[in-house]
């Protein structure tokens, strides 16, 4: 994995998708900051930021999401981005992601934004997911003393009310909708198929699901480490990803 002042999970993933390791040296990282049982200190952070905010629907990243249903990944159909994406080891142009069609991906954007990382496989993308979650909250905890009480732990770097805020339309045009960190919406209603830019004030990763209850393929945004906790990004257009007009849950932390 990366420095400690880099982005870990995503040097992990992008690692993964080369074929140059695999989810258990992201295990064995963490246990050299004495985090043996992810799933014992994912719950616990789970729960202390439940007793520490109010509304809203807090992200749960101790447990494994549903699969998603047969009949919809049997439906899928890749809409073809702008830009490259990696599977498996392999740089696909653009064009080539129909070849998936009735296949899950989940795609992360890379940091340059000029091309996409894919993992084909929702558990092995799930783990990662939690990683990236104890990475942010070893980064949180290396910034400011941390109460042993995890309920204290989400403690808040940067600005003080860090959010994901989605636009309707491109280059942050039309209605929007914000979404605390650590918050997500499982059903977006009136917002469902509506997203297609927004920016990150405050948070690291932003992603957005197909299917309700973050279900079916996914794609994620993540940002470079700030030991400031003053994380900023602005996507105007997500149809460069073809993820326009796309999303039916979305989640940040």
């Amino acid at each position: 994995m990366a420095r400690a002042d880099e982005n870990k999970a995503l040097a992990l993933l992008s690692a993964i998708v080369a074929g140059d390791a695999d989810i258990q040296d992201g295990v064995a990282e963490l246990k050299k900051y004495e985090i043996e049982s992810t799933g014992d200190l994912l719950s616990e952070l789970s729960e202390g930021i439940k007793a520490a905010q109010d509304g809203g629907q807090t992200l749960n990243f101790d447990q494994i999401p549903d699969e998603t249903p047969r009949d919809l990944i049997r439906g899928i159909i890749q809409i073809i981005p702008e830009v490259p994406f990696i599977l498996n080891g392999t740089m696909y142009d653009p064009k080539d992601i129909v070849r998936f069609n009735g296949q899950e991906l989940h795609f992360v954007a890379s940091l340059s934004g000029d091309h996409m990382l894919a993992i084909d496989d929702r558990n092995l993308f799930a783990r990662w997911r939690q990683i990236t979650r104890l990475e942010q909250y070893l980064q949180e905890s290396r910034s400011v003393p941390v109460s042993k009480d995890l309920s204290s732990s989400h403690i808040l770097l940067g600005p003080p009310n860090p959010m994901t805020g989605f636009n309707e339309h491109i280059n942050f045009e039309g209605d929007w909708l914000n979404c605390r960190k650590n918050r997500g919406f499982r059903k977006l209603g009136s917002w469902n198929d509506e997203i297609s830019s927004f920016k990150m004030v405050g948070t690291q990763v932003a992603e957005l699901h197909e299917h309700v209850d973050y279900l079916g393929q996914s794609w994620s945004k993540v940002l470079p480490y700030s030991a400031s906790g003053n994380y900023y990004y602005e996507e105007p257009n997500l149809h460069r990803y073809g993820w326009g007009d796309r999303a039916s849950s979305v989640g940040t932390w």
